[in-house]
């Protein structure tokens, strides 16, 4: 197997164990051009799920200041970061498989 593949594969697939950590340092240590892409989407690709952050505290800090017994837009903040998390996720991993399998 090409190590270029397998560098590639590697940015996105760390999405399960060090997800800014590692597409950083292959960005940095390569000097392929085509590494270095897939290096830069994978960690754009990890930060996407950050967005969702603001939305969670502001929700938090407008429920706790409002009369309501269940904190709904919490929870649907919360539940809509998740979801988002799981599809960038699952996301990663199917471009990482993708780039393992190509020929």
């Amino acid at each position: 197997m090409e190590s270029n593949k397998v560098l590639s594969a590697l940015s996105y697939m760390s999405v399960l164990f060090a997800p800014f950590l590692v597409p950083i340092i292959i960005y940095f240590v390569t000097v392929d051009t085509g590494i270095k892409k897939h290096a830069k989407r994978a960690f754009l690709s990890h930060l996407i799920p950050l967005i969702g952050v603001p939305l969670v505290i502001g929700a938090l800090f407008f429920d706790l200041s409002s009369e309501t017994e269940i904190p709904f837009l919490f929870l649907g903040a919360a539940v809509l970061t998740g979801l988002i998390s799981l599809i960038v996720g699952i996301w990663n991993i199917v471009i990482g498989i993708k780039i393992l399998v190509k020929q």
